[in-house]
């Protein structure tokens, strides 16, 4: 059994639970989380890399949304907001999307 207080036991006992959920996603969903969790890790173990992670959860009155910077400060957060936001009316303005 796991040992509660152990990061390394709750890692691979986590890591093991996603693993399982992962694994009953379509292959194109599996692609793509795998994808984007290499992204995520990366900013973990790179100091110059940084990610924002806008999500929702519930409709209407009950919606939240989050946003989560990693590896990034308050400055360093507004700057890919801001750049977000430029290749966002970059791609309102071009035939071809900006943004991929």
């Amino acid at each position: 059994m796991a040992d509660a207080a152990n990061p390394t036991d709750q890692a691979q006992h986590l890591l093991a639970r996603q693993a399982a959920m992962v694994a009953q996603l379509p292959a194109e969903k599996q692609a793509h989380f795998l994808h984007l969790l290499d992204l995520l890790l990366d900013c973990y173990t790179t100091e110059a890399t940084r990610a924002l992670v806008l999500t929702t959860s519930g409709v209407g009155e009950k919606e939240t949304v989050s946003l989560l910077a990693i590896n990034a400060d308050e400055q360093e957060t507004d700057e890919l907001i801001d750049t977000l936001c430029v290749f966002r009316k970059l791609d309102f303005q071009d035939d071809a999307p900006v943004l991929n």
